[in-house]
């Protein structure tokens, strides 16, 4: 993969990142207002979590790779 590719590829999971978190504050404004109950607030904010985990895993990764190609 050629370095302008590789940085797009790091920016989409940026922005997957960042839409996760925007995700779980949309949620929890829900959960505030009554539009969900609590235990279903909780269950979606913890698998956005979960997701929020992943994809800043995948982002340390890439990242990662990053260094040791231009290393």
């Amino acid at each position: 993969m050629d370095k302008a590719k590789e940085i797009f590829f790091f920016a989409k999971w940026t922005i997957s990142y960042k839409e996760a978190r925007e995700t779980k504050y949309w949620l929890k404004l829900l959960k505030e207002t009554n539009f969900l109950t609590s235990a279903e607030a909780l269950i979606l904010i913890n698998e956005v979590e979960e997701i929020c985990r992943i994809i800043g895993k995948i982002q340390l990764t890439i990242k990662t790779e990053f260094e040791i190609e231009n290393s």
